[in-house]
């Protein structure tokens, strides 16, 4: 895994007063902080404002600071705060410095903003931003890099290359929460072993992750001034620069390469290719408009800085709409079950009653005398079980059985007849009880016995394990991790929290499917589309599973070989490919 280390010049005494004193102040700390990177033998990322760029320019030219930093392998950056990104880039080329990274605040902005501003970025000439989302897209954001979509819904074809920091300042201290509703966030100076030490401990936690990709990074970001005594005395504090060294100290010792955004840029573009780059002489009219749009960026901000002073109102009416929604739920559940129950009709399913734990829990089976093999169906989901059945793999449990399986289908606790009984969240155990005790039924007939998942409706199968020996598991798109184990989106927050025991406490014992899969003895196969269920276009959590199954894994079919072959579109649209997969298992399992 890379590391790597940045830190954003905020240069706030330069934005006030642009004189000598106040620039050799700046360049003091930046300059002790180099130093103490260098005596480890590391080069940092430096994310320079336009006011540290044109003071520069003013009082030492050519052979000026930024220019003699990056002679020293440091990385330059342009830092614009959501505006003057053009002005920016223009100080640092007037300078002499070759400038492909940005960080242009996207943690400050809606994604309509987030949208212009990349485009805009691109005909700068930028290829890679190391900034973090207002609104987490992309559930592996701040563990490998990727292309977001041009209007920031998710990954996609975008012209930059996003090589997120792996954890918010939020998550170690860097920044505070304050609870006063005009000024909720407040940055922290004199940063100490306090937060150094939780920064290594997150750390620790990324390098026990998942790795979703031959491309994975640990980067973390303060500002230059949370190393001095005040913002506007720049004079380095000396407690704070030798806990930053301990942390240097202590990284050196974890199997980490250091690099910069840059390199790790090369190394993911080549393998995933590099975005195209824009036409030449094209948005030099959209450039000059984010730049005045921009100057409307402090009041929107100001704004969202006080949305925690209505989270209270907004709670009571979510309370107050409570049964309508119910009732909602209610509704859209009879109607999902109505086209289920007629199709056991259609098709000759035959409803059984099996016990768990003494629980009754009905199931389908569909299937004739003559068939080779029991294949028993774990749908995740909000309604679960037969409301579900395999109409989401683009064919149905008759389809399936005249094709020579008996198909199992059966109704979770909290499901069907038993609906509200019990907790639809992943990794109930009562879910693990019943999806043994429906194997069981479907083995008792003599017949190899297997599983086909689809998304958490895996938890239940490995978590059964200890009481059933399946003799397969086809598993469609199920979550490797917590980090896929619920969308990523979380627009509530001013900042979303990337640390996972913080993130996912709301599924505080759910085990990770990539954990449970050391304990299956069977052929492991993933389906696998390129337009994911739930993560848009992401299918990296399918790599955390396939690396993590036992030997001898399939992807789609093929056998697993570390290169993600992916079904076009959803694998609802792929229903012949599926079964045709299927039918390749069956003759091995006869």
């Amino acid at each position: 895994m890379y590391i790597f280390h940045e830190i954003h010049c905020d240069d706030f005494a330069l934005s006030a007063r642009r004189d000598r004193a106040s620039y050799e102040a700046a360049v003091g700390l930046m300059d002790r902080l180099c130093e103490i990177a260098e005596a480890r033998g590391l080069r940092l990322s430096l994310g320079l404002r336009h006011p540290l760029a044109e003071a520069a320019a003013a009082f030492e030219g050519a052979d000026c600071a930024p220019a003699r930093w990056a002679e020293r392998g440091h990385a330059i950056s342009a830092h614009a705060h959501m505006r003057h990104i053009r002005r920016t880039a223009e100080a640092l080329a007037a300078l002499g410095l070759r400038v492909e990274g940005v960080v242009p605040g996207f943690i400050q902005a809606t994604r309509a903003e987030c949208a212009r501003r990349l485009k805009a970025c691109a005909h700068l000439g930028f290829r890679w931003a190391t900034d973090q989302l207002q609104d987490r897209v992309f559930p592996y954001g701040g563990l490998c890099p990727w292309r977001p979509a041009p209007d920031f819904s998710g990954p996609g074809d975008g012209p930059l290359v996003f090589i997120e920091p792996s954890v918010t300042p939020f998550d170690w201290g860097a920044l505070e929460y304050t609870g006063d509703p005009a000024a909720p966030v407040r940055q922290r100076h004199g940063l100490g072993a306090t937060q150094f030490d939780r920064l290594l401990a997150l750390l620790d936690r990324h390098l026990d992750g998942p790795r979703p990709h031959p491309v994975c990074a640990f980067g973390y970001v303060f500002h230059e001034h949370q190393h001095s005594r005040d913002p506007e005395d720049l004079r380095p504090d000396e407690a704070s620069l030798r806990a930053w060294d301990d942390f240097l100290a202590a990284a050196a010792s974890r199997p980490l390469s250091p690099c910069l955004p840059g390199d790790i840029y090369r190394a993911w573009t080549a393998l995933e290719g590099a975005p195209p780059q824009p036409a030449p002489g094209v948005a030099l009219r959209l450039i000059r408009a984010v730049d005045r749009r921009d100057l409307r960026h402090d009041l929107r901000g100001a704004v969202r800085d006080r949305l925690p002073a209505v989270e209270g109102p907004r709670r009571a009416l979510r309370a107050a709409l409570e049964p309508v929604d119910a009732a909602r739920r209610r509704l859209a559940a009879a109607r999902r079950r109505l086209p289920s129950l007629a199709l056991e009709r259609l098709e000759g399913g035959e409803l059984r009653a099996v016990s768990a734990g003494g629980r009754r829990i009905l199931a389908t089976r569909t299937g004739s005398p003559g068939a080779a093999a029991a294949i028993v169906l774990s749908i995740s989901g909000t309604f679960g079980g037969r409301a579900d059945n395999t109409r989401l793999l683009g064919f149905t449990p008759g389809e399936l059985a005249a094709r020579g399986w008996v198909v199992w289908v059966f109704d979770r606790s909290g499901t069907g007849a038993t609906r509200g009984a019990a907790e639809l969240a992943p990794g109930n155990p009562l879910h693990a009880e019943e999806a043994a005790a429906v194997w069981a039924a479907a083995a008792a007939e003599g017949l190899p016995a297997g599983w086909l998942t689809w998304s958490a409706g895996i938890l239940p199968a490995l978590m059964s394990l200890d009481r059933c020996r399946p003799a397969f598991l086809v598993d469609a798109e199920a979550p490797a991790d917590r980090l896929s184990l619920r969308p990523p989106r979380r627009p509530d927050r001013i900042l979303g929290s990337l640390d996972l025991e913080r993130e996912h406490s709301a599924l505080p014992d759910v085990p990770e499917p990539r954990r449970l899969l050391a304990d299956l003895r069977a052929p492991y196969h993933r389906l696998q589309g390129a337009l994911d269920h739930q993560h848009g276009r992401c299918a990296l959590h399918a790599r955390v599973m396939l690396d993590a199954a036992p030997a001898g894994a399939l992807l789609n079919g093929a056998p697993w070989d570390g290169r993600l072959r992916l079904l076009p579109g959803r694998l609802a649209e792929r229903g012949p490919e599926i079964l045709g997969m299927l039918d390749a298992l069956l003759d091995r399992v006869r």
